[in-house]
């Protein structure tokens, strides 16, 4: 019994261990992956990506990192850095309507309705990354998101083949509880993105 005990203990060692590797490789692996901080280092290119999260807080407050979002693509924009913005959000419920909030606040500063994309189906940042390519065949988008966001989009946009992808970081938010929240989710969804891409497959839930 003493040695069954023994077994199982080094094997769940041996698991927690391989699993806290795994989530170290995955975090410094896509953490290499750097977007641009100031706008003149933006290669120019004919589409921003726009990565939708939620306008607002659970406290009804504006989510900054959707305001800070919504000003970096603007000024994309207006300094002729893209020529047209694709909106890519979750619209999984007719009460929750990322891509369309998004396009009404980019209008509201001055983009034109006609050069806002909506993609409905950006259920995650796999889907809006694949998405790009396969349904609306850009290859070369600047992604538009905050820097500790930005590694693992372009790490993914590099393994779906938009190798021309570049990123472009937007504010982030002052606050550290805001920051410190984030970047914890963030860290084990960069192992998430990890597993997708060599275990679960790189497949947007909707391909058109």
């Amino acid at each position: 019994m003493r040695h069954l005990v023994k077994l199982v203990f080094w094997i769940a060692a041996s698991l927690a261990l391989a699993a806290a590797a795994f989530f170290v490789f995955a975090n410094c692996l896509m953490l290499s992956y750097a977007p641009a901080d100031s706008i003149d280092k933006v290669v120019p290119r004919n589409y921003a990506l726009l990565l939708g999260t939620s306008k607002f807080t659970y406290g009804g407050m504006i989510n900054p990192y959707y305001r800070y979002r919504i000003v970096a693509a603007v000024e994309l924009y207006k300094a002729g850095k893209v020529r047209k913005i694709i909106a890519s959000g979750d619209n999984s419920s007719k009460y929750y309507n990322e891509p369309a909030a998004m396009r009404d606040d980019l209008v509201s500063m001055g983009v034109p309705k006609e050069d806002i994309i909506l993609d409905f189906a950006g259920l995650r940042t796999l889907d809006s990354v694949a998405r790009c390519r396969s349904k609306f065949g850009v290859s070369d988008p600047v992604v538009v998101t905050q820097r500790y966001h930005a590694g693992r989009a372009l790490y993914l946009a590099e393994k779906l083949g938009l190798d021309g992808a570049v990123a472009y970081a937007a504010k982030t938010p002052d606050s550290a509880s805001y920051r410190f929240r984030n970047e914890i989710r963030e860290s084990f969804a960069r192992a998430l993105a990890l597993m997708d891409v060599i275990i679960l497959g790189t497949r947007p839930k909707y391909e058109k």
